[in-house]
């Protein structure tokens, strides 16, 4: 929760529900100082609300020791789950993305400007690349080239969204906008 709330060194998987709603998503550490505060949901919840109309793009951050649960839950889900979440996860990095894949899953590698160095390394391994919406020209130039589609990161304005859909961004994952 530290960076959704503010906190430091809370580890919600080491605490009981009840415990993480005493918190709130605000602006802490966010891209939109001006969002709204809102309780977190259940994946229950999210499920309910959103299954049959949405996307999801899943991000186990730091919890990837739960891959197995959390691929589990998004199996258990009705009709083809695999047309209805992404794993999404830093480009450098195969732990999560291993295991989504070997379960079906379509995966976004998201990179910035500075991975650039990594590209060819690890861009096999997802279906989809991130490119930060800051990266200059040359760098987006790279992450087009491989022939994915690449969507644009951390948007969270106007500015930013034209940037990255001026370098070629097939998309955009959006932060911090109501």
């Amino acid at each position: 929760l530290d960076r959704t709330s503010g906190t430091t060194g809370f580890v919600a998987s080491a605490h009981t529900w009840a415990e993480v709603q005493a918190y709130q998503i605000t602006a802490a550490n966010t891209t939109n100082p001006a969002q709204p505060t809102r309780p977190y949901m259940r994946w229950e919840e999210l499920m309910d609300a959103y299954y049959d109309s949405h996307i999801f793009f899943v991000d186990p951050k730091n919890a990837t020791g739960f891959a197995s649960e959390i691929l589990d839950k998004m199996d258990a889900m009705p009709g083809t789950p695999t047309d209805k979440f992404v794993a999404k996860y830093y480009g450098v990095s195969s732990i999560w993305v291993n295991a989504a894949t070997a379960r079906g899953y379509t995966s976004w590698g998201y990179f910035y400007q500075a991975d650039s160095a990594n590209f060819a390394a690890y861009q096999g391994r997802w279906d989809i690349l991130g490119m930060d919406h800051n990266a200059d020209s040359t760098t987006w130039n790279t992450i087009l080239s491989y022939g994915k589609p690449v969507i644009g990161h951390t948007v969270s304005n106007s500015t930013a969204a034209n940037n990255a859909l001026g370098y070629g961004a097939a998309g955009l994952m959006v932060s911090g906008v109501e």
